[in-house]
């Protein structure tokens, strides 16, 4: 999947257009595209990212040229930012069940990690943290079940698409810092990379936080369309009827 601005096509976000590049060519023969290298990256190491160069290659347009970009946002980009929340979700689900492993069977100072109020606190946070962003995720996904990427509503469109940049946004934003911590429950054993999986979950975590979207641009894009739009009215009304249908005996 390529965005790419055609020959002629005008300057903007309105000249780009999106393209399929197969590998192979419909004659069988390989298309002329060639990868320059593989990208030495800090984590998602597992997931090669390349450089490519085309020359002469074969593309087949998805959609008019001139709703590229459009296209690609809807389907593409917000699509991915989805995978992304969820993503974020389970790295934090994973984090905090290995540092509530360990701490319920490493014994220090004659009792448990888990013993200790510190710990319980560090891994109290990590699981808040889990349920808040997962809630906010399938709220979301909840809605695109119900309406599409692309509703057809522009109210309900620009709804979820702030829910879109909000998922991606909070539940990225703190992610590096739930990895920090959770290895900072096991100690000096949270470094070693045979001994648990959060040294790589702290790599991979630093390119969840950058893809689709870092946290500025993400920021000014529900600005510019909280400015030019009704989303603070229907963000305080959705606060108002789920604060309404909280049990009011809930702090009891």
């Amino acid at each position: 999947m390529i965005a790419a601005r055609p020959e002629g096509a005008s300057t903007g976000t309105d000249g780009i257009g999106l393209f399929l590049v197969p590998r192979v060519a419909a004659d069988g023969r390989a298309n002329g595209l060639s990868f320059r290298r593989l990208k030495d990256k800090l984590g998602t190491r597992s997931l090669p990212t390349a450089e490519i160069e085309f020359q002469k290659a074969t593309g087949y347009a998805i959609g008019e040229p001139a709703e590229g970009f459009k296209t690609l946002m809807n389907y593409v980009i917000n699509a991915s930012r989805v995978h992304n929340a969820v993503n974020a979700c389970g790295f934090v689900h994973r984090a905090f069940m290995e540092a509530r492993n360990y701490a319920r069977q490493r014994e220090a100072f004659g009792g448990t990690l888990l013993s200790y109020p510190m710990i319980g606190e560090t891994l109290a946070t990590l699981l808040e943290r889990l349920w808040r962003h997962r809630l906010l995720t399938f709220r979301l996904v909840a809605l695109l079940d119900e309406h599409g990427l692309a509703p057809g509503d522009p109210e309900q469109a620009m709804w979820q698409r702030f829910l879109l940049n909000l998922a991606k946004y909070r539940t990225a934003s703190t992610l590096t810092r739930s990895m920090r911590e959770a290895i900072l429950v096991f100690g000096a054993n949270g470094i070693v990379e045979d001994f648990t999986i959060l040294p790589r979950l702290l790599r991979d975590s630093l390119i969840i936080e950058t893809w689709e979207g870092a946290p500025n641009t993400l920021c000014l894009q529900i600005v510019r369309d909280a400015v030019r739009s009704n989303l603070l009215e229907r963000f305080r009304a959705e606060m108002e009827s789920l604060l309404e249908r909280w049990p009011p005996d809930f702090s009891r």
